[in-house]
């Protein structure tokens, strides 16, 4: 787990926003890929009022954990020393709107 802002630090909680889509996207972004051949793996990041938590967790099945864990932190490491490409965060954008329009929509 990671220290996360809380929504009170708004521009640092639509950056955990793209944050949290680029690792996770829907099965489709950095922890997925990165952990193909070791289990599923989830991101999760939740606003509230007081500092949170970003927690990664993954099933591991017969992999070794410590295996695992390193793999998550490369992830995020990753994030903190390599520029994210145009096409990552054009798809993070895109997927938060979607998300967004959908959470949104009104069934009147």
């Amino acid at each position: 787990a990671y220290p996360a802002p809380s929504v009170k630090a708004d521009p640092d909680t639509h950056v955990m926003d793209v944050i949290l889509s680029l690792l996770e996207q829907d099965g489709v972004g950095r922890l997925p890929r990165a952990m193909k051949n070791i289990g599923p793996v989830e991101a999760v990041y939740e606003t509230r009022r007081q500092n949170g938590l970003l927690v990664l967790s993954a099933a591991t099945g017969r992999t070794d954990p410590e295996q695992a864990e390193a793999l998550l932190k490369r992830e995020v490491e990753l994030l903190t020393r390599e520029p994210v490409t145009a096409q990552e965060l054009s798809f993070a954008k895109r997927s938060l709107r979607g998300s967004y329009a959908v959470d949104n929509e009104t069934y009147a």
